[in-house]
């Protein structure tokens, strides 16, 4: 959010998120640099759906409209093994490939 939109000194993100199972239970943290784009949360069930919703928050409290929850799904892990038997077709970016 643009610095000029918060509204109050203290302006920080309410992060929740929680597997989307019945009975599982908010977890939660604060992110105080508003500039952060991206937020890493280790020791997570790999290859699980995930309840997600961000409030922000300054000085005055909490945002006076609902956070959306979105769903969100964490699939990466350490690979087992290494690839084999694989073409490589083209490389689109320095990082991305399209193989076969």
């Amino acid at each position: 959010m643009p610095e000029i939109e918060h509204n109050a000194p203290k302006f920080k993100y309410h992060l929740f998120w929680k597997r989307d199972l019945p009975g599982e239970q908010w977890e939660d943290d604060f992110i105080a640099d508003w500039r952060i784009r991206e937020y890493r949360i280790d020791n997570q069930e790999t290859y699980q759906r995930y309840r997600i919703k961000v409030v922000s928050e300054n000085k005055k409290g909490q945002a006076n409209v609902a956070a959306e929850e979105v769903i969100g799904y964490l699939g990466e892990a350490e690979p087992t093994q290494a690839p084999s038997k694989f073409e490589l077709r083209q490389v689109v970016f320095p990082r991305s490939t399209i193989m076969s």
